[in-house]
């Protein structure tokens, strides 16, 4: 969305999938990706002046218009400048797309506050009324590693396959026979397709099922590691998607029991997937009942496994405390280090922190299978932890370079036109704002420095005042030098300024 502050590197491959088609392509090379996003950069610019540009045309509401304009930020605007009490809106949301087709704007998805998926569209017309076009409920699993986008006129989601989280499925929704309000025909050859591409999941996820149950005695370890993850996955898919697999085949049953009824398809044809459908039930009800004898046939090496897991997150956890003892030295808690420095050592410590992230993310693939996501909560809550610093040490280092350059601007000011009374105000904001930092931060000295910066200009600047008083006569000038023995230049030259007073030092 380009609102994040600075431009990440690009990763290192990237996959691209054509709607036509339906395949996958994968790039490799950073160069190569970082091509990749610069031809989408300014499609998706230009999709976002012409939702604002709708916006300002439908004379749109300024609350919803900006909303609209950043689909990435949770909003509850979407309702706002609605005409009538009851107008029907959006619920509150984030992360949705938004695209402009013919002449309505279009929205789809996005998830709510508690992170729940959405599966709706809604039109927005020239009025500035919504209508929605499409709702369904989805499930937490269902939504898992989904997702969805426009593509000319089309609502296009991808989705996991039956085993694993690769995107093997595509849905296509039109928006515009969603508008058009089609009869029965249409909503049974909607319903028809559905059912079409939900027995080519269960074909797979049977298929899969099966031939993954049946290679257990193969998985000992070793060579065949990939195989064992692969047996955990579907014992794991067994146990804890049982209920669910056993619902949707119910009701692709019930679904096509009703499209035959109707006539939606040739009487040969709704047989025939009936049948399927029965087989699919069969070969599942047999993957259950063989799940508690591969689970007990797996168990020395899949406990093995486990205990090897354990003490490769132990030892990722050794290298996180590690880290954290290391950076408690570094020179971005230190004030005299500057700013852009400063920024430097925090880029540094955060890149380090992105790749003990990436790594969490490969060792959670999996404790999520062997059913030990807690052992990793040590070292999470740790990372989480260096997040935090990071962003509070961040944000210090911001106010320092904002005082620091306020503070360069001042020093540069002549004698005649220095303004004690406006530079301790604004001092007085930096401090304040400074206090408002989390008490964790105060003990570091980039904090310490900063506030004795703030301390130090509060002092100087009465002084200063009292200096430009009109009531300064020479006499004054010579008995300062006096007591200071400080060389005072006087008359003060055209150039004197604010920096040449401070390095005297008379207050």
């Amino acid at each position: 969305e380009g609102e994040a502050a600075g431009e990440a590197a690009a990763p290192s491959l990237a996959w691209q999938w054509d709607a036509a088609s339906g395949m996958w392509q994968l790039v490799e090379g950073e160069e190569a990706v970082a091509g990749l996003m610069d031809q989408f950069k300014p499609a998706h610019a230009a999709a976002m002046a012409q939702v604002a540009a709708f916006a300002k045309e439908a004379k749109l509401d300024a609350a919803l218009a900006e909303a609209l304009t950043h689909p990435t930020r949770f909003t509850d605007q979407l309702g706002a400048g609605q005409a009538a009490e009851d107008a029907h809106a959006p619920a509150p949301r984030g992360n949705f797309k938004v695209t402009v087709h013919k002449d309505s704007l279009v929205l789809f998805g996005g998830f709510t506050a508690e992170g729940k998926a959405l599966d709706e569209v809604w039109t927005l017309d020239a009025k500035g009324a919504w209508h929605q076009q499409y709702a369904a409920s989805i499930s937490r699993e269902q939504a898992k590693g989904r997702l969805a986008t426009f593509v000319n006129g089309q609502v296009v989601e991808l989705a996991p396959g039956s085993l694993g989280d690769a995107l093997e499925h595509s849905r296509r929704l039109s928006v515009d026979h969603l508008a058009t309000g089609a009869g029965p025909e249409e909503a049974h050859r909607v319903m028809l397709e559905t059912v079409i591409s939900q027995m080519k999941e269960k074909e797979e996820f049977t298929r899969a099922l099966t031939t993954t149950l049946g290679q257990a005695d193969k998985a000992d370890g070793g060579d065949s590691l990939s195989l064992l993850y692969k047996v955990k996955r579907a014992d794991l898919d067994i146990r804890t998607r049982s209920d669910q697999i056993d619902l949707e085949l119910e009701q692709l049953n019930e679904t096509i029991s009703y499209l035959a009824a109707v006539g939606a398809a040739p009487e040969d044809q709704m047989l025939a997937r009936k049948a399927k459908l029965e087989a699919y039930t069969e070969s599942w009800t047999a993957a259950k009942k063989a799940a508690p004898g591969v689970r007990k046939a797996i168990k020395q090496v899949a406990d093995a496994q486990g205990n090897k897991i354990g003490e490769t997150i132990a030892a990722f956890k050794d290298k996180v405390d590690a880290f954290v003892a290391g950076m408690k030295t570094s020179p971005m808690y230190a004030y005299e280090t500057g700013v852009d420095p400063g920024y430097t050592a925090l880029d540094a410590f955060n890149a380090e922190v992105a790749k003990f992230e990436s790594e969490m993310d490969r060792l959670r693939e999996s404790t999520d299978v062997w059913e030990m996501s807690e052992a990793l909560n040590p070292p999470k809550a740790v990372i989480q932890e260096v997040r935090t610093e990071l962003a509070n040490i961040k944000t210090l280092w911001d106010l320092v370079a904002c005082v620091t350059s306020t503070l360069d601007n001042w020093k540069g000011t002549l004698w005649a036109e220095i303004d004690t009374g406006g530079m301790e105000e604004e001092c007085k904001l930096f401090a304040k704002v400074i206090r408002t930092f989390d008490k964790s931060v105060r003990d570091h000295d980039v904090y310490k420095g900063l506030d004795q910066t703030l301390k130090n200009y509060l002092a100087a600047l009465p002084a200063v005042g009292d200096l430009k008083s009109p009531s300064m006569r020479d006499r004054h000038w010579q008995q300062l030098m006096e007591i200071t023995g400080k060389d005072i230049p006087l008359p003060f030259p055209e150039d004197f300024a604010l920096s040449h007073l401070l390095a005297l030092q008379l207050h």
